[in-house]
């Protein structure tokens, strides 16, 4: 770390402790704080004083506009109602009950509604019906008849400074009169501060006139009164569209002294925090130091420990605070700790892949469920990468297909759970890698980290050959003994007295019985050579056109089927004549075996696209789409109608086996004209023209 004599001075001068250095932060963000906050409250409290008057004189006369407002609304609604009453129906203009029935409805509506005054005009303005009192009916008629008959609603003052709704409406439906409904507002409802009506009053010297007024209802407004005693006057708008009267609002100059507060509290808080972030950083570039030399020795000489290696203490500044002093002295101890301890695990791990990186059984060490040890056994049989441990168990096998031998599907987990218990045979697939048997075993160790050995052997080729031992005890069983019991049988015949043509016939017989073993014997031989058959000894030209009619030839008199062989184009390929002519005659062998009887079967030889087929066709039952890749398979043989055919299932075998090291392939088919039938086709590369290139 830093020398002593270039560490910063204000580090010399704050406490040694981090934890003093945090509480002195801490005091110093509070004090500034409340010295910021003191500070903007007295600055936000002058200015804002005039602005927070205009504010509050604007929210005062907006609530008692609107309160006004609501109440001329509601006189209205009341006079539009009660003009089309059929009381006023038949017109009043006309002297009698009519005018009695109105004056009694008249009345009803002033008491229903809590009306103050309420006149019923003629058609021409004559006053007909009044209820209230006389100075204050004397007061709207006059004002009507200034304002004209006319439908409109607004505010007037009648005697004694008081303030009133008034609404003028034509009678309807007759349209002979009209009704004047006059409503009292209470003033001191308007509000819930101090609101009064003066009908008369004018702006004052000292008052401050509001640049607009809040609504329609005023045509002036000022604020005056001494500091102690706010005062809000508006002028209110008549409904002869001139003034009534000054309305008056006491207004609480602390009113608005909540908003200052809060405004004042939020800048204060910002520059607190601006103050504690100057502090904070202060601190940090201090702190920052330390710790950015810890994360950068460690970075340099943390994988040094993790490899077992002793590595250089990290220096230590007296200068830092006691935290960070015994923060390197338990890392430092760590540290040493660390590389002794990998240095003991290199050491227990080189041994231990000594003594099992040379067999050759796959070996796997695992511990907490993570991989730690695997040889190149296990690396080639698994896929797991020997250079990649410390990998999770499932992760590491999760790209493989794990199947029991009932066909179950494990998981890694279950594997090993069963392999811990006896040894389990698994079938392992994966792509990129060949199919496997595999027989796991696993030993466990009573510690606290599981740790748990498996050990795999690849049983792939103990099962083949088991497997074919097995199809090879069959096929003696089943297919060489009844030839053998023909054989024995005619055998017995032959010693007694026989005539001369059921003797030459016992002997064809037992003849026959005995080249079919021999036929079975030589495809059981051909079989388990076929690997070294794939091969063919030369590449010669061969036609296959004159192997195809040489085979349709040589089956003509020992079947009662027609063969017919053609050909189009050259028809020639590159291999062993024998291998090739083996081809065709078991084709046509199994195409006898299935055909109908005394039915046909085609032997075609066509050369396009520098490809030559031989196709084979017959007019048998034909071969069931899913088993059409079976047939080629060794001791494939197919149940047609519960019918015992003659064969051990290896003709096709054979074939697929000789056509695909001369290069081909071979698939079988169902006839293109629709009838049934089987449609074999054999498609090997065409041999050049040009004989010298044919050469090796």
């Amino acid at each position: 770390m830093a020398a002593h004599d270039r560490t910063p001075l204000i580090a010399r001068l704050l406490p040694s402790s981090l934890r003093s250095r945090l509480t002195l932060t801490i005091l110093l963000t509070n004090v500034s704080l409340v010295i910021a906050g003191a500070l903007v409250l007295a600055v936000f409290a002058s200015l804002d004083h005039p602005a927070r008057l205009e504010r509050e004189a604007n929210s005062a006369l907006r609530v008692v506009a609107s309160n006004i407002s609501h109440e001329v609304a509601l006189a209205d609604a009341i006079a539009a109602s009660a003009a089309v009453s059929p009381a006023f129906g038949s017109g009043v203009d006309e002297p009698g009950d009519e005018v009695a029935r109105a004056q009694a409805r008249l009345e009803g509506v002033v008491v229903n509604t809590s009306g103050t005054a309420a006149l019923l005009l003629s058609s021409d303005g004559e006053t007909l019906v009044t209820i209230g009192g006389e100075r204050d009916v004397t007061r709207v008629a006059s004002i009507v008849r200034a304002v004209g008959l006319a439908e409109t609603s607004g505010l007037i003052y009648l005697d004694d400074d008081r303030l009133a709704a008034a609404s003028v409406r034509e009678l309807s439906p007759s349209g002979s009169g009209w009704l004047v409904l006059i409503r009292e507002i209470d003033v001191g409802s308007l509000s819930r501060l101090d609101v009064g009506f003066s009908a008369t009053g004018s702006a004052r010297p000292g008052d401050t006139l509001l640049p607009a007024p809040p609504s329609q209802a005023f045509s002036t407004a000022v604020v005056s009164g001494p500091d102690t005693d706010l005062l809000v006057r508006g002028e209110l708008i008549g409904i002869d569209d001139r003034p009534v009267g000054w309305l008056t609002v006491a207004l609480d100059d602390e009113s608005g002294l909540p908003d200052v507060l809060g405004l004042s509290f939020l800048v204060a808080a910002g520059l607190a925090v601006v103050v504690g972030l100057v502090v904070g950083v202060g601190l940090t570039v201090l702190v920052r130091r330390p710790v950015e030399m810890l994360v950068s020795h460690v970075r340099h000489h943390g994988h040094a420990a993790l490899e077992g290696h002793e590595v250089a203490h990290l220096e230590q500044d007296p200068v830092l605070p006691v935290e960070f002093r015994k923060l390197a002295d338990v890392y430092n101890s760590l540290l040493d700790h660390l590389a002794r301890r990998q240095a003991e695990v290199s050491e227990a791990t080189s041994a231990l892949r000594f003594a099992v990186d040379d067999s050759s059984e796959a070996k796997i060490l695992l511990r907490d469920d993570r991989v730690t040890l695997v040889n190149a056994a296990a690396s080639t049989l698994l896929g797991i990468p020997a250079d990649s441990p410390l990998a999770e168990w499932d992760e590491a096998l999760e790209s493989l297909t794990i199947e029991a031998e009932d066909g179950t599907r494990l998981s890694p987990d279950e594997l090993l759970a069963a392999a811990c218990v006896e040894p389990t045979v698994v079938k392992i697939s994966r792509s990129g890698i060949p199919t496997r048997w595999v027989e796991v075993r696993g030993v466990g160790h009573a510690d606290t980290h599981k740790t748990t050995l498996l050990t795999g052997r690849d049983v792939t080729e103990q099962r083949r050959v088991d497997a074919v031992r097995n199809e090879i005890v069959s096929l003696v069983t089943h297919d060489l003994r009844a030839p053998l019991t023909v054989i024995s049988g005619y055998l017995d015949l032959l010693e007694r007295q026989l005539p001369d043509d059921a003797r030459s016939k016992a002997v064809a017989s037992a003849r026959r019985s005995a080249e079919r073993m021999g036929l079975l014997l030589e495809d059981l031989l051909t079989a388990t050579r076929a690997e070294e058959l794939f091969a063919p000894v030369v590449h010669d030209p061969v036609s296959l056109a004159a192997l195809a009619e040489e085979t349709a030839a040589s089956f003509e008199h020992a079947s009662a089927h027609r063969i017919a062989a053609t050909a189009t184009g050259r028809g020639v390929v590159l291999g062993e004549e024998r291998r090739l002519r083996q081809v065709l005659v078991n084709i046509v062998s199994n195409a006898m075996k299935h055909a109908s009887e005394a039915g046909s079967i085609d032997i075609v030889v066509e050369s396009r696209d520098s490809r030559v087929f031989a196709i084979v066709e017959d007019d048998g039952p034909g071969v069931p789409e899913p088993d059409r890749e079976i047939i080629f398979e060794r001791f494939a043989r197919l149940a047609t109608n519960g019918e015992n055919r003659p064969g051990i299932g290896l003709g096709l075998y054979i074939v697929r086996a000789i056509v695909e090291s001369h290069g081909g392939t071979v698939h079988v088919e169902g006839r293109p004209d629709g009838r049934s039938g089987a449609r074999f086709v054999v498609e090997l590369p065409e041999a050049p023209s040009d004989p010298a290139a044919s050469e090796p």
